[in-house]
């Protein structure tokens, strides 16, 4: 009787770790099934209204030199999430990418000039409503920004929506090398209180590809200047680091609502199949955050 015993247990634990496989399989299609009908817009509680508007900052993965982008698919995000006006970083070359898309999203969007060609090959670039959000002047690089600092210099652009009149200055910091990405933002974050006391426009919003890793930590140096970030979620597909962030003076920019967030395309349009997801679209997320335009002029 003990022999058989000792034979019948193992086929137990068989039949009980079978019926726990299907269990997880039973489970995980669920899970796929709940994803896959998720909406793709931005929750309702935080949809930018007619007093608001909505600023975005996006890295696009090489934009216009990957032949798998899917412009309708960015087009759809942008539209979905009602972004205003919008930071991209990782432009190709000569911008066709940004000529694609806006062709795709039609109506009354437009975009700033292009900036300069880096080392690297990339550029810089605003996209926004022209119905909702006017360009104002010329963009330009950072004043003071030196090359010898910067691998990309940041890109400044002033807009105007309603009674908001801003700034916006887009980053692409350096990725491979710790120690010059540290450079690059205390360099900024001494330029920005220059800039604010310098000229008459306070609202100074910085957005972009931070490359902020948790490990090597530099927003810090902002903090120290007055402007801080309003993002808390990954921006990665994995979400595992906040690369992407959008920083505001709160003493000089009294428009910001509070609302703020990152859209994660990759589970709600692609079921978290994140190869698919940096192919078609981007290995980065949007970030935006919303801004009143009605209070009064304060700069």
């Amino acid at each position: 009787m003990a022999r058989k015993q000792s034979h019948s247990s193992p086929s137990l634990l068989l039949v009980l770790f079978l019926a726990l496989m299907v269990l997880g399989a039973w489970i995980y299609q669920q899970t796929i099934r709940v994803r896959s009908t998720a909406p793709a817009t931005a929750p309702a509680s935080v949809q930018s209204g007619p007093d608001t508007i909505r600023v975005a900052t996006w890295n696009l993965r090489q934009f216009g030199s990957q032949a798998t982008t899917d412009v309708g698919m960015v087009s759809r995000i942008i539209t979905d999430n009602r972004f205003d006006v919008m930071a991209i970083q990782e432009v190709q070359k000569d911008g066709r990418g940004v000529d694609a898309l806006l062709h795709a999203l039609a109506g009354p969007w437009r975009s700033t000039s292009l900036s300069p060609e880096s080392r690297s090959g990339e550029r810089l670039v605003f996209i926004y409503r022209g119905d909702h959000v006017q360009e104002l002047g010329q963009p330009e690089m950072l004043p003071g920004a030196s090359p010898g600092v910067f691998e990309r210099i940041p890109y400044c652009a002033t807009f105007k929506a309603g009674n908001f009149d801003f700034e916006l200055i887009t980053v692409h910091l350096t990725w491979g090398n710790a120690g010059q990405r540290q450079q690059e933002v205390a360099e900024l974050a001494r330029l920005l209180p220059r800039m604010a006391a310098g000229q008459a426009e306070k609202d100074i919003i910085v957005l972009g590809d931070f490359n902020e890793q948790h490990t090597r930590p530099n927003l810090h140096h902002f903090v120290g200047s007055g402007w801080d970030t309003v993002v808390t979620q990954g921006t990665n597909l994995s979400s595992k680091e906040i690369y992407d962030h959008i920083l505001v003076n709160a003493t000089y920019t009294r428009e910001y609502t509070g609302d703020t967030g990152v859209y994660r395309f990759d589970e709600m349009l692609f079921q978290n199949h994140d190869k698919e997801a940096a192919l078609s679209v981007s290995d980065h997320r949007p970030v935006w955050a919303d801004f009143r335009t009605t209070l009064a002029d304060d700069d």
